[in-house]
């Protein structure tokens, strides 16, 4: 698309056609020539690629093309050294990446063999946990013996009764 005047001449010294009907908008000359001379050549060309590729949703695509036209635009201002300088940059920081990447596998791999060996270690405690052969003989007729609930430690240590003396009142 385009804008034009209604007579079908540019609205602007731009070599670009102006939109049938700009005229009838009652907006300022300097918008009209901002619409002709900033807009209009970029929504041509995004319209135009648009239209090439037909996105499913043409919204993202058009955001999109706008961030890398405007990455083109970027880079095209910046000097040689400047470039440079970023294009090292960029390799110190991905060296970086690439080394943080490999430590973070390292580790993941020593997690995973520390909780392995655990894993054995726990599987060979449980082999001791089990009872002896002769745990479940038949009892017979014989009574169950008795189970303790003394409490063991120095303040609960053996040592000869001692029975109290309790005097007697008259």
């Amino acid at each position: 698309f385009s804008f034009r005047t209604t007579a079908g001449v540019p609205a602007a010294s731009s070599n670009l056609p102006a939109m049938e009907g700009l005229d009838a908008l009652k907006i300022s000359e300097d918008k009209k020539n901002y619409i002709i001379d900033k807009l209009n050549p970029v929504l041509e060309e995004m319209v135009a690629d648009c239209i090439h590729k037909m996105p499913k949703d043409p919204v993202p695509f058009m955001l999109d093309w706008l961030e890398q036209k405007k990455v083109i635009m970027e880079d095209g201002m910046l000097s040689p050294a400047e470039k440079e300088r970023l294009a090292k940059e960029n390799a110190e920081l991905s060296a970086t990446v690439n080394k943080v990447k490999g430590q973070v596998q390292e580790a993941a791999k020593m997690a995973t063999s520390d909780k392995h060996e655990e894993e054995e270690e726990e599987e060979e405690d449980d082999e001791d946990d089990e009872p002896p052969a002769d745990w479940e003989k038949p009892m017979g007729n014989r009574a169950r013996q008795s189970v303790s609930a003394e409490a063991y430690g120095e303040w609960n240590a053996k040592k000869a009764f001692v029975p109290p003396v309790v005097p007697k009142s008259d």
